[in-house]
């Protein structure tokens, strides 16, 4: 079993982590049509 820090570590380190925009586009995308009034 691996300890919590080198899950973070892992997770941070992913190809599809919260290093790259494939991760954080869906968040950035609805929150601009929320601040607008408009559906997603």
């Amino acid at each position: 079993m691996s300890s919590f820090g080198a899950r973070v570590k892992d997770f941070i380190n992913h190809p599809a982590g919260p290093r790259t925009i494939h991760f954080w586009a869906p968040t950035v995308s609805v929150n601009t049509g929320a601040s607008r009034g408009l559906p997603k």
